[in-house]
């Protein structure tokens, strides 16, 4: 969670790492992906 530097909105949406990398977020997890970014 600490190396996530951006979320991109989309079904599921994207996020971009710390490494520039690009991480694909399916429509089922994204709930459970904002819910932990909230806690941050």
């Amino acid at each position: 969670m600490k190396h996530i530097k951006k979320y991109i909105r989309g079904e599921g949406g994207e996020v971009i790492m710390s490494d520039g990398t690009n991480v694909a977020v399916s429509r089922r997890k994204k709930q459970e992906l904002m819910d932990s970014l909230a806690k941050l």
